[in-house]
């Protein structure tokens, strides 16, 4: 069993182009109920920014998402979100 501590946050901005919502991560959402990356593609957005596999995202456009279901948030993202979508993600660290 692995415990995580947090080890910091990291805030990004992505533009979004045309109808394409994909940033070059794959969320999906753990037994306790956050978001979790677990897929990062290097050469997208979001990899371009730092974003790790095993990062948390806790917020889309300074909305907590961290009691939301994983379909309402990225229907949210892909409806909702305007050209540029601010991201906030928590880093953390196995102990």
């Amino acid at each position: 069993m692995y415990h995580y501590s947090p080890v910091g946050e990291q805030r990004i901005f992505i533009r979004r182009w045309g109808a394409d919502t994909r940033f070059g991560i794959v969320l999906e959402q753990d037994g306790e109920g956050s978001i979790v990356v677990v897929e990062v593609e290097p050469t997208k957005s979001a990899g371009r920014a730092g974003v790790k596999v095993g990062d948390v995202l806790v917020a889309v456009q300074n909305v907590s998402i961290v009691s939301s279901d994983l379909t309402e948030v990225l229907d949210f993202i892909a409806n909702r979100c305007p050209r540029v979508i601010n991201l906030r993600f928590q880093r953390l660290q196995s102990s």
